[in-house]
Protein backbone atom coordinates (compact mmCIF):
# COMPACT_ATOMS: atom_id res chain seq x y z
CA UNK A 1 0.00 0.00 0.00
CA UNK A 2 2.76 2.90 -1.16
CA UNK A 3 1.20 4.97 -3.40
CA UNK A 4 4.66 6.56 -5.70
CA UNK A 5 4.04 9.05 -8.15
CA UNK A 6 7.37 9.90 -10.37
CA UNK A 7 7.85 13.37 -10.88
CA UNK A 8 10.52 12.24 -13.85
CA UNK A 9 13.91 13.81 -14.66
CA UNK A 10 15.17 17.38 -15.02
CA UNK A 11 18.37 19.17 -13.88
CA UNK A 12 19.30 18.14 -10.26
CA UNK A 13 18.27 21.13 -8.57
CA UNK A 14 14.76 21.59 -10.45
CA UNK A 15 13.77 17.61 -9.76
CA UNK A 16 15.25 18.78 -6.31
CA UNK A 17 12.67 21.42 -5.91
CA UNK A 18 9.52 20.08 -7.24
CA UNK A 19 10.24 17.02 -5.02
CA UNK A 20 10.82 19.48 -1.92
CA UNK A 21 7.17 21.72 -3.07
CA UNK A 22 5.68 18.11 -3.32
CA UNK A 23 6.77 17.60 0.34
CA UNK A 24 6.28 20.87 1.43
CA UNK A 25 2.71 21.44 0.46
CA UNK A 26 1.26 18.22 1.93
CA UNK A 27 2.51 19.20 5.12
CA UNK A 28 1.25 16.60 7.72
CA UNK A 29 -0.09 13.95 5.49
CA UNK A 30 3.26 11.81 5.72
CA UNK A 31 4.67 12.51 2.34
CA UNK A 32 8.05 11.30 1.83
CA UNK A 33 10.53 11.71 -1.18
CA UNK A 34 13.41 10.52 -3.02
CA UNK A 35 16.28 12.29 -4.76
CA UNK A 36 18.95 10.90 -6.87
CA UNK A 37 22.10 12.48 -8.43
CA UNK A 38 26.04 12.03 -8.56
CA UNK A 39 26.64 12.25 -4.91
CA UNK A 40 23.30 13.06 -3.46
CA UNK A 41 24.34 16.18 -1.87
CA UNK A 42 23.00 18.38 -4.61
CA UNK A 43 19.88 17.25 -4.34
CA UNK A 44 20.26 17.15 -0.52
CA UNK A 45 21.43 20.81 -0.32
CA UNK A 46 18.51 22.32 -2.65
CA UNK A 47 15.73 20.64 -1.34
CA UNK A 48 16.70 21.25 2.79
CA UNK A 49 16.03 25.13 1.60
CA UNK A 50 12.30 23.95 1.81
CA UNK A 51 10.53 24.83 5.43
CA UNK A 52 9.54 21.35 6.74
CA UNK A 53 11.78 19.72 4.55
CA UNK A 54 14.42 17.55 5.96
CA UNK A 55 16.44 15.97 3.25
CA UNK A 56 19.15 13.21 4.41
CA UNK A 57 22.26 12.36 1.80
CA UNK A 58 22.57 8.46 2.29
CA UNK A 59 25.38 6.52 0.99
CA UNK A 60 24.04 3.01 2.55
CA UNK A 61 21.34 1.28 4.10
CA UNK A 62 22.07 1.87 7.85
CA UNK A 63 22.15 5.62 7.40
CA UNK A 64 18.90 6.20 5.31
CA UNK A 65 17.35 3.66 7.98
CA UNK A 66 18.72 5.70 10.86
CA UNK A 67 17.87 8.88 9.20
CA UNK A 68 14.08 8.25 9.71
CA UNK A 69 14.16 6.29 12.75
CA UNK A 70 16.42 9.15 14.71
CA UNK A 71 16.46 11.91 12.44
CA UNK A 72 12.53 12.18 10.86
CA UNK A 73 13.53 13.20 7.73
CA UNK A 74 11.04 13.01 5.06
CA UNK A 75 13.64 12.91 2.31
CA UNK A 76 16.06 10.99 0.86
CA UNK A 77 18.60 11.49 -1.18
CA UNK A 78 21.18 9.61 -2.98
CA UNK A 79 24.20 9.09 -5.42
CA UNK A 80 24.53 6.66 -7.58
CA UNK A 81 28.38 7.40 -7.67
CA UNK A 82 28.73 6.89 -3.92
CA UNK A 83 25.85 4.50 -3.02
CA UNK A 84 26.77 1.13 -1.60
CA UNK A 85 24.67 -2.02 -0.56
Amino acid sequence: GIEVEDLGTDKYFVAAADVAKRVQDDGESGTKGMLFCGTGMGVGIVANKFRGVYAATCENEAAARHSRSINNSNVLAMGGLVTTA
